[in-house]
């Protein structure tokens, strides 16, 4: 029988379960009586957002120890199934969803553009307008031609910060109310 809620959380390649954004998001899921299970990613190649060859490996790696690690994975038994991914977390999330035979929901933090070359639908963006790991403009653009709604963090950068710790404070609350809202 199909009564519990799973979310699964697909960090990005140093941005942890145990940062803000994926934080925040795991308590207020806790609190809403999903039961979470927290991906780990290790072994990336040294960050470099102009080389495409390491990003598909790091794609590659994420994507990799992501199916590893939900092999077993009960998805039947799941009313309701959230994946909350924060930058290449949100192309291996997006890449399984698509070959998931349930609906899946989506939350994406700050993506790559990879992230877009699946289907999506029903999901939320957030990411920055000084995020330096996608050209300017090209996420909300994304988000529009599939009806996807975008939210914008003026001055954050890959992590939504701006620099501000109470600016980037505000920020966390403003994204966990949206995504509260998502959520309802």
């Amino acid at each position: 029988m199909k009564n519990s809620k799973l979310a699964v959380f697909f960090p990005g390649m140093g941005y942890t379960n145990d940062k803000p954004l994926l934080y925040y998001s795991r308590k207020m899921l806790d609190a809403q009586g999903f039961e979470t299970k927290l991906l780990i990613f290790s072994g990336f190649p040294k960050k470099d957002k102009n080389n495409e060859k390491k990003m598909q490996k790091a794609f590659q790696i994420a994507l990799t120890q992501a199916e590893e690690q939900l092999a077993d994975m009960p998805w039947e038994q799941y009313e309701e199934v959230l994946f909350i991914g924060k930058s290449i977390g949100t192309a291996a999330a997006a890449y399984i969803t698509a070959k998931l035979k349930q609906p899946v929901r989506q939350i994406i933090f700050t993506p790559l553009e990879r992230t877009f070359a699946y289907p999506i639908m029903d999901a939320i963006v957030f990411t920055g307008t000084a995020d330096p790991w996608v050209p300017k403009g090209r996420i909300p653009e994304l988000c529009a031609e599939i009806n996807v709604p975008c939210h914008m963090v003026e001055q954050g950068n890959h992590s939504l910060e701006t620099g501000d710790w109470k600016t980037d404070l505000e920020m966390v609350r403003r994204v966990m109310t949206t995504v509260e809202a998502f959520l309802a």
